[in-house]
């Protein structure tokens, strides 16, 4: 008989048995070192632990709650081992399964990155690997021609479709695999990306307007601050000149009546 231990991971709580438990610590405690010392650990180790709550929600059944060491193997060997993080050759056969493997593991998703509207397009264009000029230009003269329907369409597809939000979302999209490495991959990316265009927003009139938009606003409101604190500090100032006065003419008062 075994010990089961109640986990939460990625938002879902799990039972987990002692043995899986020791080796899913053990797993995240390396990734957690191994990504230590970069600057966006906190949203790749989130992004992986997020990623293994999905895959053990679709290993567990109705008739087994509990995640065992095997489950947990099993994820191990599907995400991939930290000092296993490497670009490596492959061979021509290995480049046309994973090509394979990409087209039938994608997932429709809305693109927000790429997108115009809703980023229903640009979610095509990466489901069916095909240009989003193309998919835009398709649309628009599917429009002219079918009387809106396109257009309903669209709007259908805009409720019905979720957006890809998290990394390993994106991964899913694109037909990657969401595993330690592409996460690290995909997440750097997008750090890059927010850093070169705050970089390029900066260097910009716009962006140097903008900035010197909050400094005159904070200048002000430091004048307004010190001001108001001047006037309490004169009314105190004056509450105690008068309640000192007061306190002189009681004492005299009571001195000679």
């Amino acid at each position: 008989m075994k010990r089961a231990i109640k986990i939460n991971l990625g938002g879902q709580v799990f039972h987990i048995d002692e043995d899986a438990y020791e080796k899913l610590k053990s797993y995240l405690d390396a990734i957690s070192s191994h990504f230590s010392d970069v600057q966006e650990s906190k949203e790749i180790i989130n992004d992986i632990e997020n990623r293994i709550a999905e895959l053990l929600m679709e290993k567990l059944t109705d008739h087994n709650q509990v995640v065992t060491l095997n489950h947990v193997n099993e994820i191990i060997e599907i995400m991939g081992k930290p000092e296993e993080i490497a670009d490596e050759e492959t061979s021509g056969e290995e480049k046309r399964r994973y090509s394979y493997e990409r087209r039938s593991t994608r997932r429709l998703y809305r693109d927000p990155d790429n997108a115009v509207f809703g980023g229903v397009a640009a979610g095509l264009s990466a489901y069916f690997n095909v240009d989003l000029l193309l998919v835009r230009i398709l649309f628009v003269v599917l429009t002219l021609a079918g009387a809106g329907f396109p257009f309903i369409l669209y709007l259908v597809l805009w409720i019905a479709v979720p957006k890809a939000e998290t990394a390993a979302e994106k991964l899913e999209m694109q037909g990657e695999k969401v595993n330690v490495s592409n996460l690290e991959k995909k997440i750097r990316e997008e750090y890059e990306d927010v850093k070169e265009n705050l970089k390029k927003a900066r260097n910009s009139e716009a962006g140097r307007k903008t900035e010197n938009l909050f400094q005159e606003f904070f200048r002000v409101l430091g004048v307004i601050i010190v001001a108001f604190a001047k006037i309490v500090l004169a009314f105190i100032a004056i509450g105690f000149v008068i309640a000192g006065i007061s306190l002189i003419a009681s004492m005299i008062g009571i001195a000679f009546f």
